[in-house]
């Protein structure tokens, strides 16, 4: 199990849909089962949610409004990170779609 969470980019509106597009064809594409928790009520909200649509009734993605702290640490302690990790090639922030799966 993994965990999904994705927040907009203020600053790059313009290349959003794009991205939340390429991404979730890149999880759909992973053998792995997702707890996806929406984003915050920011500009760009909407594009991600529309995009959320796609997965909505795919059993291996369950789609959370939102999850009390508590309940995320714990999930988060579960989730499977030698499996799905974030990988931060910029030395920053990572980039959308850097998600490496590794043995």
């Amino acid at each position: 199990m993994a965990i999904f969470v994705y927040h907009p980019v203020t600053t790059e509106l313009k290349l959003l849909k794009e991205r939340i597009d390429w991404t979730i064809d890149a999880l759909e594409a992973l053998a792995l089962n997702f707890v996806v928790i929406y984003p915050n009520n920011d500009p760009g909200t909407v594009v991600i949610l529309e995009a959320f649509r796609r997965i909505r009734n795919n059993p291996r993605f369950r789609l959370l409004p939102s999850m009390r702290f508590e309940y995320f640490l714990t999930l988060l302690k579960n989730a499977v990170p030698e499996e799905v990790s974030r990988k931060n090639r910029t030395g920053g922030k990572g980039r959308p779609g850097d998600i490496v799966c590794e043995p």
